[in-house]
């Protein structure tokens, strides 16, 4: 007769899959001191790393093109300046009124707004005013502080077609125009 917790025990395959105390088997990590079940870890898996290597080159990928235009006050003066000629042009649409910009410096352009171009009363539009980045100045024969750059009528065509250019202090130039029926371009000068 066999003593009772002495020699051979059975157990399903089922205790010894699971580890389960009291069978033939050991545990799963019962020789390295680990409890039972838990899995040491040490670090980070390879699949870790990549997932999260590929999404930072995602962000990187995304956001670069976007800080890289910041650096340029003149490309930024260019596209401010023809962004201020068109919502002049839509306020006039939008109030069904003139609308004119004025020159108030060779860095600053203002709008006013009254029933024709041909009005003598204006009233400034408070909301409506450009102060162009540092270092950036308006240069050419339509640029006289306090002379009126272009009308845009109530359906938005404007009453000139000036064309000025943007320098900034390394002499680098852009080309702004405004065609008569409201458009604006800015174009880089080689």
């Amino acid at each position: 007769m066999v003593a009772e917790g002495h020699g051979p025990q059975k157990c399903s395959a089922r205790s010894r899959a699971h580890g389960v105390p009291g069978s033939a088997w050991p545990t799963r990590g019962a020789e390295s001191g680990h409890r039972p079940g838990r899995r040491a870890r040490a670090g980070f898996t390879l699949i870790e790393l990549l997932i999260v290597l590929v999404l930072v080159g995602l962000v990187l990928t995304i956001a670069t093109p976007r800080f890289r235009g910041l650096e340029n006050q003149l490309q930024n003066a260019a596209m401010e300046t023809t962004s201020f000629l068109r919502q002049a042009r839509t306020s006039a649409m939008a109030r069904t009124s003139a609308y004119r910009v004025i020159v108030g410096s060779t860095t600053e352009l203002r709008g006013e707004f009254a029933n024709s171009c041909a009005a003598t009363t204006w009233a400034d539009d408070t909301r409506t005013r450009l102060d162009l980045r540092d270092g950036v100045v308006m240069e050419g024969t339509v640029i006289v502080p306090g002379d009126v750059l272009t009308c845009y009528n109530a359906r938005g065509v404007a009453d000139a077609s000036p064309t000025f250019v943007l320098r900034d202090r390394l002499l680098n130039g852009q080309l702004v125009e405004v065609f008569l029926g409201g458009a604006v371009r800015a174009t880089p000068i080689p």
